[in-house]
């Protein structure tokens, strides 16, 4: 045969067919440069493999443990305690070393678990703050390697994120009931609020920024010009130009905090917070700034004058924001942003050349409506923007609205 030149590394690694191993090692009995080569080519592996041996193992991948524990709730009982080593955990004792459910504190619960388990498959989990049983049961024995032989506990969830200060598992023998820890200390429900408005805010700090100085800029100068222009005004005309800036400026401030149009869609998606709740935040925080604008420019111009009071004042603008902020909210979210600003403007620019002789004067009646709505359109108006709040992860529209920052 010829020199086998290309299968010499294979054959000092070892990773040949016997057939070709065979006849290569008749060949090298008859030929000594083959013979040199084959050498160095094992010398080579042999350091490999020796090297190999003495290096430090690499770390496994950083989900590993988290997808081998997922995992293990979707393989039969019988599986997981063959392939599960919970050795390492100095937290998990044996069956013989639990106690009976009577003598577990009186902070420990049975409760009936959702999945189908063996007698022997129970499982508890500890809540409180000093060592747990199964702690104080593996520290009187010799420390002997533990297999997990049941599923993953669903009722641990429950527990409080802020007073689970570590969690124990133990396998109790000879009961079919999942004993889960009933941990409740009498500061969770503040903390629990204290979290969830730290949420709130930090949202609708989020929102402030994704929405854009320019809006904010814009409102608040529009709404300063017409206090100051409303303040040197008859007693019979502060009302009315109050009711002409601070609706519209409203009005287009939440279409325009709906628009997002440089948005990715993959932030929406990717971002736990649901669509409802963004659009929610959106609306909320726009008409808060701009009631709240309205409301210090109304008091600006009341409080210095006796001629006119705070609360007709108020009731003046306050009717027409609700209709037309619901109008281009409804349309921006459900549609475009483009055509809640222009029907806003339509009936802004109407409602100027109502008092002229340009306008039929069917069309008069309909824009005092507007302006001056009953309790039914104001109803009318909340409902509908909670329709739009309820519609929009629905509305399939081509842009998104982002929780995050850029």
């Amino acid at each position: 045969m010829t020199h086998p030149v290309d299968q010499l590394p294979a054959y000092a690694a070892g990773t040949l067919p016997p057939p070709e191993a065979a006849e290569i090692a008749g060949h090298l009995v008859g030929c000594a440069s083959c013979r040199t080569d084959a050498a160095s080519w094992s010398t080579l592996a042999t350091g490999i493999r020796t090297a190999t041996l003495a290096a430090t193992p690499p770390d496994p991948p950083p989900f590993a443990a988290v997808r081998a524990r997922l995992s293990v709730g979707t393989r039969p009982p019988e599986t997981v305690g063959s392939e599960l080593d919970v050795a390492s955990s100095p937290d998990v004792v044996g069956p013989e070393q639990v106690p009976s459910p009577g003598a577990l504190p009186s902070n420990w619960g049975a409760v009936r678990s959702d999945a189908a388990l063996s007698p022997s498959d129970g499982r508890a989990v500890w809540a409180g703050s000093g060592p747990s049983p199964a702690h104080d049961a593996r520290a009187s024995t010799s420390g002997e390697s533990v297999r997990s032989t049941g599923p993953t506990v669903r009722g641990s969830s429950a527990l409080s994120n802020h007073d689970q200060i570590a969690a124990r598992e133990f396998v109790p023998a000879g009961e079919g009931a999942l004993i889960v820890p009933r941990y409740l200390p009498t500061s969770a429900p503040a903390r629990r609020w204290l979290a969830s408005a730290r949420v709130a805010w930090g949202l609708l700090a989020r929102q402030v920024r994704l929405i854009g100085w320019r809006v904010w800029a814009i409102a608040l100068v529009v709404i300063a010009a017409a206090a100051g222009y409303a303040a040197s005004a008859p007693a019979g005309r502060a009302g009315d130009l109050l009711a002409l800036v601070v609706p519209l400026v409203a009005a287009v401030s939440v279409a325009a905090a709906c628009s997002a149009d440089g948005e990715a869609a993959e932030l929406v998606r990717a971002t736990p917070t649901s669509t409802r709740v963004l659009v929610l935040a959106r609306l909320t925080l726009v008409l808060a700034v701009t009631v709240g604008l309205g409301t210090a420019a109304s008091l600006a111009i009341a409080l210095p004058r006796g001629d006119l009071l705070l609360a007709e004042l108020f009731v003046t603008w306050f009717g027409p924001l609700v209709p037309l902020s619901a109008t281009s909210f409804a349309l921006a979210v459900l549609w475009r942003y483009e055509a809640g600003i222009a029907v806003v403007m339509a009936c802004w620019v109407l409602r100027l050349l109502a008092p002229t002789s340009i306008l039929d004067h069917g069309v008069a009646p309909i824009l005092d409506a507007l302006w001056r709505p009953g309790l039914p359109l104001v109803l009318g108006a909340v409902v509908v923007a909670v329709a739009t709040v309820a519609l929009a992860p629905l509305a399939g529209r081509h842009r998104a609205i982002p929780a995050v920052l850029r």
